[in-house]
């Protein structure tokens, strides 16, 4: 494998649901998440153009394991909606059509199956591994090989300096830094009155959780207080925090190619989703791969020149310059 990408579905329609204005397509169905969804995903895809690819999907009743030991982890979330859980299946629909595989199984998370991908990817390749996704538990991935490609911010590449930058501690680092501050998202407790800024100072002192609870009672004042009485809410959160990299995933490298599109029932899909801007972004089956090119050097060609385009229903324009200081102010 020259370059993974590993696609973060959920994370993605979550993320355009709440992000993005109720879209309907023309029979009223809701589209909003999926549009969200194909449009970071091609993007992502052209522009990293990896050799293979996969989008993981949460797995039904995918809370069960981390429910079992914390009762109330995402307690505080709101059910899924139904206008989300029907554009959740209509997406895997999509990357059957697209050619991109699939992955997702019973009682596990998104973030657990990306893992596990992550695991069996760099025994096989020593190329790039990417992760779209806006999820900070994921960043725990990321090292020299496995980068975070985030939607959210124009598909910015996040690299080890960039966790550091971002959190003032490294990516393995992560996971002891979470557990201290936990995360009201998913109900994570933590440790309560420690915040990014305090854990982060006690990570920089004593370097790891570990170190630090065993340490405890050589820590003064409400910080040692609140520590010490916090350690096993601290060990329950990194836990929880921790992704499982043991899911039964495909251990072959064809099932992760990139599969040929299915151009022609992607074009209906995109119609009959209402997504008609889409539809140029997908290789045309009747499309070859001549090119023909013609110097206009006269007003009449350029006129017909702009005869012939204006019928058209898409157009491209490449302005190029040899010369950008001609455009400086």
């Amino acid at each position: 494998m020259d370059k993974f990408l590993i696609i973060d579905a959920s994370g993605l329609l979550y993320r355009s649901f709440f992000a993005l204005p109720p879209l309907t397509s023309p029979s009223g169905e809701p589209t909003g998440a999926l549009f969200g969804f194909i449009r970071s995903l091609l993007r992502v895809q052209q522009k990293l153009e990896p050799s293979h690819i996969v989008a993981v999907f949460d797995g039904p009743d995918n809370k069960r394991s981390r429910l079992e030991i914390f009762p109330a982890y995402k307690a505080t979330r709101k059910p899924t909606p139904d206008e989300l859980i029907t554009q959740i299946q209509t997406a895997q629909d999509f990357c059957q059509l697209y050619g991109i595989p699939t992955l997702n199984y019973e009682g596990v998370e998104a973030d657990d199956t990306i893992a596990s991908c992550v695991q069996w990817a760099k025994t096989q390749t020593k190329g790039n591994i990417y992760i779209c996704s806006a999820d900070k538990d994921l960043a725990q991935l990321v090292d020299d090989q496995v980068h975070i490609v985030n939607p959210a911010k124009d598909e910015k590449i996040v690299d080890k300096q960039a966790v550091v930058d971002h959190w003032g501690v490294p990516p393995e680092k992560l996971i002891d830094l979470f557990a201290l501050i936990g995360d009201t998202s998913d109900n994570i407790p933590g440790i309560e009155g420690i915040g990014p800024k305090t854990a982060l100072s006690l990570l920089q002192e004593w370097h790891s959780l570990d170190s630090l609870l065993e340490n405890a009672a050589a820590i003064s004042g409400k910080k040692g207080e609140r520590i010490r009485a916090g350690k096993e809410s601290a060990l329950l959160s990194r836990t929880l925090i921790a992704l499982n990299t043991a899911i039964p995933i495909p251990q072959t490298t064809s099932f992760y190619s990139v599969h040929q599109e299915d151009a022609e029932k992607l074009i209906a899909f995109f119609l009959e989703k209402g997504f008609k801007s889409l539809v140029p972004l997908v290789q045309h089956p009747t499309t070859t791969s001549q090119t023909t090119f013609e110097i206009i050097q006269s007003e009449a060609e350029f006129n017909t020149c702009i005869s012939t385009l204006s019928k058209q229903n898409t157009v491209a324009i490449d302005c190029e310059t040899t010369d950008l200081d001609e455009f400086k102010a």
